[in-house]
């Protein structure tokens, strides 16, 4: 929470983060008032007991992003 009348907390959550999206993203945020810019780091650290998955699991993201994008051209065109 802020003491300035026009400014706001907001929160981004990220789901299925793998290693490849590791880095640096900036942003920008615009609204009446103007213009403000930041810069968030994504870093991942695995939970204690947390199995992680062997390359299959990344294989079958890449089959459901294809699928999608099949599915969108197929309604589309």
């Amino acid at each position: 929470n802020s003491s300035t009348p026009n400014c706001h907390q907001a929160v981004l959550f990220l789901t299925r983060v793998t290693n490849t999206d590791i880095g640096e993203y900036s942003f920008i945020v615009r609204s009446p008032n103007g213009l403000s810019e930041g810069v968030f780091i994504v870093n991942m650290t695995y939970a204690s007991g947390y199995i992680v998955k062997s390359a299959c699991g990344s294989l079958s993201a890449t089959f459901y992003v294809n699928v999608v994008v099949l599915l969108i051209l197929t309604c589309c065109y």
